[in-house]
């Protein structure tokens, strides 16, 4: 079953959005990088102590999309696979959350669990 996120042209290009739910908690929400006509998916939580990463939203991207670096204690991570590659969690990864787009409409590819696991 796929779950409708966002409309792709409203994501900011280069930049990351938090969405979903809004009544959800911030872990359950899903953070949404755009760069281009690509997209990536990742659950809100850093592996290092599972808080969400989105503390500060404005400086969730760096390098015009091509990192996530988690709010708390600056762990950045690659938006092409999510793993580590600086900060206190070095080598891990974020959960990545499958995405597609239909028709301009940024779907969730299949239910699968968002919960934080940290």
């Amino acid at each position: 079953m796929s779950l409708r996120l966002c409309v792709f042209a409203a994501l900011p290009d280069g930049a990351a959005a938090l969405v979903g739910d809004k009544r959800a908690p911030a872990q359950e929400r899903i953070l949404v990088v755009r760069r281009g006509e690509r997209i990536a998916g990742f659950v809100n939580c850093c592996p290092h102590m599972g808080l969400p990463l989105d503390w500060k939203p404005d400086r969730l991207a760096l390098g015009g999309g091509a990192f996530l670096r988690c709010s708390h204690h600056g762990a950045v991570f690659r938006v092409d696979d999510g793993v580590c590659v600086a900060g206190p969690c070095l080598g891990d990864s974020l959960d990545v959350v499958k995405l597609r787009i239909v028709d301009g409409v940024v779907f969730r590819a299949a239910e699968e669990g968002s919960a934080c696991r940290a």
